[in-house]
């Protein structure tokens, strides 16, 4: 089947490209939530240079982490009377293997904001034909920890000057995320109102596009996840799997109307960077490359 495809956030000043896919198409979403993943934009987009790949990148503007918000996600569940709210450990990386030194150090000591660091070369990726979308709002950390629970007031105090600082940079429509998919409802009104056209905050094998209740935006699922939503290829390594990566990307071409892998510049250019080139080089000898947002195109209204 031929799909007409639009690309990625354009604005009354962009020229819409348009490109007919006749392969099997995937999209590859990537996080910048830390210092580290800011740093490696540029090996990230001169690996996509290499591949003739685009991405989509989502950024978090503000800072990496919220001190207390870390410390209440891990003990909170140990006092809840309910025995399965104690989370089963993950198969992921140290936070040292993922950042390196400085990252660590830059985290814990500075916590700067991610924006001043991201934003020349996410306007590069843009002119590029990458697209760009917002994580989350002022603090990713804060969003991860307590979105979920905030009051409105207290999620629009969060998210507003997030989105007023990236959509005066890259303009509109655009994509967003929800760190750690945690959710609030009250947020999706808010972004649509200010020029938002899907969000992706849930993980689903299957691939279907949904509603959000409240705002009425596509939700575009990410398919391949590992358990506790982490990066697929990130536990693959941790858990030094065995099973051969041509499976790995069959199940991902096979599983969803639109496959959509997720990640961080700070392991597909660091410590994952041979597992993804591999795996980036599989998936592109059966199938094309494209930006979340020709999902919309793709598979048609949700259901």
């Amino acid at each position: 089947m031929r799909l007409d495809i639009s690309g990625g956030n354009e604005t009354s000043s962009d020229t819409a490209e348009r490109s007919v896919f006749t392969r099997p198409t995937f999209a590859i979403r990537l996080d910048v939530d830390t210092t580290t993943c800011a740093r490696a934009l540029p090996k990230v987009l001169s690996f996509a240079d290499r591949f003739g790949i685009r991405f989509t990148i989502f950024v978090n503007v503000g800072r990496s982490v919220s001190f207390r918000g870390a410390l209440d996600r891990r003990l909170r569940p140990y006092f809840s009377s309910d025995v399965k709210a104690i989370p089963k450990k993950s198969r992921r990386l140290p936070l040292h293997k993922k950042l390196g030194l400085r990252g660590v150090c830059e985290t814990l000591l500075v916590n700067p904001r991610l924006f001043p660091i991201a934003r020349d070369v996410l306007l590069e990726a843009k002119s590029t034909g990458h697209e760009i979308g917002l994580h989350g709002g002022t603090n990713h950390g804060l969003w991860q920890s307590y979105a979920a629970t905030m009051s409105d007031q207290a999620l629009e105090a969060l998210l507003l000057p997030a989105l007023e600082e990236f959509t005066r940079t890259f303009g509109m429509p655009f994509g967003f995320t929800s760190p750690g998919f945690v959710v609030h409802p009250h947020a999706y009104g808010i972004l649509r109102r200010a020029g938002c056209h899907y969000v992706s905050d849930y993980v689903s094998v299957e691939g279907r596009v949904q509603w959000t209740g409240k705002g009425g935006l596509p939700n575009i699922p990410v398919t391949l996840a590992a358990e506790g939503n982490v990066d697929y290829l990130e536990s693959y390594v941790a858990g030094n799997s065995q099973e051969p990566l041509e499976d790995v990307v069959d199940r991902f071409l096979s599983c969803a109307a639109f496959p959509v892998y997720y990640s961080h510049p700070c392991f597909v250019a660091g410590i994952g960077a041979d597992v993804f080139t591999r795996f980036v080089s599989l998936l592109t000898e059966r199938a094309e490359c494209a930006t979340m947002g020709c999902a919309l195109t793709m598979v048609g209204p949700p259901d």
